[in-house]
Formats: structure tokens, C-alpha cells, sequence
């Protein structure tokens, strides 16, 4: 069977009695490498990834590309939905950090020997 791994896919890692759940932030050009990040962890950090691995891993039933999402709602909240106050927090966070995270800083931003640079320019 062959699989496709795209971006916000969740990646269910299942090995021996323990198990994470990592959600991929970038895909390189070439298909590649990825970039994932373990969503339920407390101080996550980005990992490099191979994609021959993850898929390999999928093949392998060692991981399951999860379709539920737990953090939809908080991700697809509608301006509708929104107190004006919360529409005040959203926008002031995202300006600081949009420059941040635009597509010219990526992958740079997920390694944390670069970010540092890319956080203090």
C-alpha cells in the first residue's frame, strides 16, 4: 500500500507501551524530510524527520496517520465565534510572531540553534 504524508498530518507513533502523537510543520521540496512537532508534550520542540522513515514506520504499523484532530476547534475558530477581546489577543500574537514564521525562515525556524539568530534579528 502506498501512503502520502502531507502537511498537519498527525503521525501516531506507536512503539512497544508507548506512544506520541507528532503533527507535521514542513515538508522539504524533494519529499524528503519532515518536520514534526509531538503535540501533547509539555515543552515541545521540532524533529527532523526522514520521510522514507515515517513511511516505512507506517508500513511497519509502528505509526497510524490519525484522521481526529483534538485541537480542530481551536484551530478553525471563526471570527464569529470570537469575543472581541480574544480577536485582540489573536492579532497582537500573530504580529509579533508572523515575521517569524514565514515561509523565507523555513526550515530555519524549527532548529534551535538557528531560531535563536532568527528570534534575537
Amino acid at each position: 500500500m502506498s501512503y502520502f504524508i502531507s502537511l498537519n498530518d498527525l503521525l501516531e507513533w506507536k512503539v512497544g507501551d508507548s506512544s506520541s502523537t507528532e503533527r507535521v510543520l514542513w515538508i522539504d521540496s524533494n519529499y524528503t524530510t519532515a518536520i514534526v512537532i509531538d503535540i501533547f508534550a509539555k515543552t515541545g520542540f521540532p524533529i527532523r524527520r526522514e520521510i522514507v522513515n515515517i513511511l516505512d514506520a507506517i508500513s511497519d504499523g509502528e505509526v497510524t496517520i490519525q484522521q481526529e484532530d483534538p485541537f480542530k476547534e481551536k484551530q478553525c475558530a471563526s471570527d464569529e465565534n470570537l469575543t472581541k477581546t480574544e480577536k485582540m489577543i489573536r492579532d497582537k500574537a500573530h504580529s509579533i510572531i508572523a515575521s517569524l514564521v514565514s515561509e523565507e525562515n523555513e526550515p530555519a525556524i524549527y532548529d534551535r540553534k538557528t531560531r535563536g539568530k532568527i528570534v534575537r534579528d
